[in-house]
Protein backbone atom coordinates (compact mmCIF):
# COMPACT_ATOMS: atom_id res chain seq x y z
CA UNK A 1 0.00 0.00 0.00
CA UNK A 2 2.69 2.76 1.07
CA UNK A 3 4.27 1.83 -2.59
CA UNK A 4 1.15 1.71 -4.75
CA UNK A 5 -0.13 5.03 -3.30
CA UNK A 6 3.19 7.02 -3.16
CA UNK A 7 3.46 7.66 0.08
CA UNK A 8 6.73 5.54 0.90
CA UNK A 9 8.20 7.78 -1.78
CA UNK A 10 7.57 10.82 0.58
CA UNK A 11 8.82 9.05 3.74
CA UNK A 12 12.21 8.04 2.35
CA UNK A 13 12.27 11.85 1.79
CA UNK A 14 11.29 12.98 5.16
CA UNK A 15 13.95 10.19 6.73
CA UNK A 16 16.74 11.11 4.38
CA UNK A 17 15.84 14.86 5.63
CA UNK A 18 16.83 13.60 9.12
CA UNK A 19 20.03 14.60 10.82
CA UNK A 20 21.51 11.57 11.55
CA UNK A 21 20.57 10.56 7.77
CA UNK A 22 22.86 13.71 6.31
CA UNK A 23 25.60 12.78 9.06
CA UNK A 24 25.19 9.32 7.17
CA UNK A 25 25.23 10.51 3.89
CA UNK A 26 21.57 8.43 3.16
CA UNK A 27 19.83 9.51 0.50
CA UNK A 28 16.04 8.82 0.12
CA UNK A 29 16.95 5.50 -1.85
CA UNK A 30 18.87 3.67 1.39
CA UNK A 31 15.78 3.65 3.07
CA UNK A 32 14.27 1.61 0.14
CA UNK A 33 14.12 -2.28 1.01
CA UNK A 34 14.14 -2.66 -2.90
CA UNK A 35 18.35 -1.38 -3.17
CA UNK A 36 21.27 -3.15 -2.10
CA UNK A 37 22.63 -0.72 0.14
CA UNK A 38 19.81 -0.32 2.89
CA UNK A 39 18.00 -4.03 2.26
CA UNK A 40 19.08 -6.56 4.56
CA UNK A 41 21.34 -8.90 2.58
CA UNK A 42 20.61 -11.93 4.10
CA UNK A 43 16.68 -11.99 2.91
CA UNK A 44 17.26 -9.39 0.49
CA UNK A 45 14.66 -6.95 1.57
CA UNK A 46 11.71 -9.51 1.79
CA UNK A 47 12.26 -9.71 5.60
CA UNK A 48 10.99 -13.30 5.50
CA UNK A 49 13.68 -16.50 3.73
CA UNK A 50 11.61 -19.31 2.21
CA UNK A 51 12.29 -22.93 2.87
CA UNK A 52 11.68 -25.72 0.95
CA UNK A 53 10.18 -28.91 2.00
CA UNK A 54 9.92 -30.53 -1.34
CA UNK A 55 6.36 -32.18 -1.29
CA UNK A 56 5.03 -29.49 0.97
CA UNK A 57 4.38 -26.19 0.15
CA UNK A 58 7.45 -23.63 0.99
CA UNK A 59 7.31 -22.68 4.16
CA UNK A 60 8.28 -18.45 5.17
CA UNK A 61 10.23 -17.84 8.37
CA UNK A 62 11.41 -14.68 9.81
CA UNK A 63 15.00 -13.65 8.56
CA UNK A 64 17.23 -14.08 11.68
CA UNK A 65 19.45 -11.43 10.62
CA UNK A 66 17.27 -8.59 10.28
CA UNK A 67 14.17 -10.14 12.39
CA UNK A 68 12.01 -9.57 9.57
CA UNK A 69 12.47 -5.58 9.40
CA UNK A 70 13.86 -5.58 5.81
CA UNK A 71 16.38 -3.49 6.35
CA UNK A 72 20.06 -2.85 7.57
CA UNK A 73 21.68 -1.86 11.53
CA UNK A 74 22.30 0.98 10.12
CA UNK A 75 19.32 2.29 8.52
CA UNK A 76 17.58 1.01 11.43
CA UNK A 77 19.02 3.29 13.44
CA UNK A 78 18.20 6.46 11.73
CA UNK A 79 14.81 7.65 13.39
CA UNK A 80 11.82 10.01 12.14
CA UNK A 81 9.23 11.01 14.89
CA UNK A 82 11.40 8.79 17.30
CA UNK A 83 10.57 5.67 14.84
CA UNK A 84 12.58 3.53 12.63
CA UNK A 85 11.59 3.10 8.97
CA UNK A 86 10.64 -0.72 9.54
CA UNK A 87 7.99 1.12 12.27
CA UNK A 88 6.55 3.45 10.00
CA UNK A 89 5.97 0.31 7.55
CA UNK A 90 4.55 -1.78 10.43
CA UNK A 91 2.42 0.78 10.87
CA UNK A 92 -1.34 0.03 9.58
CA UNK A 93 -3.00 3.28 7.55
CA UNK A 94 -5.11 4.37 10.23
CA UNK A 95 -2.00 4.69 12.90
CA UNK A 96 0.41 6.36 10.02
CA UNK A 97 -2.20 8.70 9.88
CA UNK A 98 -2.53 9.67 13.68
CA UNK A 99 1.70 9.61 13.40
CA UNK A 100 1.97 12.54 10.06
CA UNK A 101 -1.18 14.14 10.64
CA UNK A 102 0.68 16.98 10.70
CA UNK A 103 2.45 16.73 7.43
CA UNK A 104 -0.43 17.53 5.22
CA UNK A 105 1.34 15.96 1.90
CA UNK A 106 1.59 12.49 3.26
CA UNK A 107 -1.78 12.63 4.99
CA UNK A 108 -3.32 13.59 1.91
CA UNK A 109 -2.32 10.11 0.81
CA UNK A 110 -3.52 8.20 3.63
CA UNK A 111 -6.94 9.88 4.42
CA UNK A 112 -8.69 8.34 1.21
CA UNK A 113 -7.14 4.62 2.20
CA UNK A 114 -8.83 5.04 5.83
CA UNK A 115 -11.72 6.85 4.28
CA UNK A 116 -12.11 3.75 2.21
CA UNK A 117 -12.06 1.58 4.88
CA UNK A 118 -8.49 0.17 4.02
CA UNK A 119 -7.44 1.40 7.94
CA UNK A 120 -6.26 -1.71 9.01
CA UNK A 121 -3.77 -2.48 6.02
CA UNK A 122 -0.19 -2.30 7.06
CA UNK A 123 1.83 0.13 4.75
CA UNK A 124 4.89 -2.25 4.34
CA UNK A 125 2.23 -5.15 3.73
CA UNK A 126 2.96 -7.43 0.61
CA UNK A 127 0.27 -6.55 -2.44
CA UNK A 128 0.91 -10.40 -2.98
CA UNK A 129 -1.71 -10.81 0.40
CA UNK A 130 -4.33 -8.03 -0.52
CA UNK A 131 -7.79 -9.75 -1.81
CA UNK A 132 -8.66 -8.35 -5.03
CA UNK A 133 -11.34 -5.65 -3.58
CA UNK A 134 -8.53 -4.55 -1.11
CA UNK A 135 -5.72 -4.05 -3.95
CA UNK A 136 -8.90 -2.16 -6.17
CA UNK A 137 -9.97 0.11 -3.06
CA UNK A 138 -6.11 1.16 -2.71
CA UNK A 139 -5.62 2.27 -6.28
CA UNK A 140 -9.10 4.20 -5.94
CA UNK A 141 -7.35 6.15 -2.65
CA UNK A 142 -4.29 6.48 -4.18
CA UNK A 143 -6.30 8.64 -7.15
CA UNK A 144 -8.05 10.37 -4.36
CA UNK A 145 -4.99 11.52 -2.54
CA UNK A 146 -3.49 12.90 -5.64
CA UNK A 147 -3.70 16.41 -7.18
CA UNK A 148 -4.30 15.95 -11.00
CA UNK A 149 -5.82 18.48 -13.21
CA UNK A 150 -6.62 15.62 -15.73
CA UNK A 151 -9.48 13.64 -15.87
CA UNK A 152 -9.41 9.70 -15.85
CA UNK A 153 -11.64 6.59 -16.63
CA UNK A 154 -11.89 4.13 -13.70
CA UNK A 155 -13.01 0.17 -15.13
CA UNK A 156 -13.70 -1.19 -11.57
CA UNK A 157 -14.77 -5.07 -11.43
CA UNK A 158 -16.65 -5.38 -8.49
CA UNK A 159 -15.04 -3.09 -5.88
CA UNK A 160 -17.96 -3.76 -3.66
CA UNK A 161 -16.87 -7.59 -3.31
CA UNK A 162 -16.68 -8.68 0.29
CA UNK A 163 -17.31 -5.81 1.67
CA UNK A 164 -19.18 -4.84 4.61
CA UNK A 165 -22.27 -2.19 4.03
CA UNK A 166 -20.53 0.50 5.91
CA UNK A 167 -17.08 -0.23 3.62
CA UNK A 168 -19.78 0.00 0.49
CA UNK A 169 -20.92 3.01 1.57
CA UNK A 170 -17.97 4.51 1.93
CA UNK A 171 -17.39 3.32 -1.21
CA UNK A 172 -19.73 5.03 -2.98
CA UNK A 173 -18.92 8.91 -1.09
CA UNK A 174 -15.58 7.96 -2.98
CA UNK A 175 -16.79 7.38 -5.56
CA UNK A 176 -19.22 10.03 -6.06
CA UNK A 177 -16.46 12.10 -4.67
CA UNK A 178 -14.43 11.43 -7.70
CA UNK A 179 -17.12 12.14 -10.70
CA UNK A 180 -17.76 15.26 -8.63
CA UNK A 181 -13.95 15.90 -9.50
CA UNK A 182 -14.30 15.22 -13.29
CA UNK A 183 -13.64 11.72 -13.50
CA UNK A 184 -15.89 8.82 -15.26
CA UNK A 185 -16.07 5.82 -13.29
CA UNK A 186 -17.38 2.27 -14.70
CA UNK A 187 -17.95 -0.16 -12.13
CA UNK A 188 -19.10 -3.73 -12.65
CA UNK A 189 -21.01 -5.14 -9.60
CA UNK A 190 -23.46 -7.48 -8.46
CA UNK A 191 -24.54 -5.38 -5.60
CA UNK A 192 -27.82 -3.69 -5.15
CA UNK A 193 -26.71 -0.55 -3.76
CA UNK A 194 -23.91 0.30 -6.06
CA UNK A 195 -26.95 -0.31 -8.91
CA UNK A 196 -28.88 2.26 -7.00
CA UNK A 197 -26.04 4.77 -7.14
Amino acid sequence: PATWSGVFDLIRKRFAATPDAKRRKFTASRFSFNTRAGRCAACEGLGVLRIGLHLLADVEVACSTCGGTRYTPEVRAVRLRGRTIADILSMDARQALAHFADDPPIAALLTPMVELGLGHLQLGQSSTTLSRGEAQRVKLATLMGQASNRPALLLMDEPDRGLHPIDVGRLLVSIDALVDAGHTVLAISHHRHLWAA
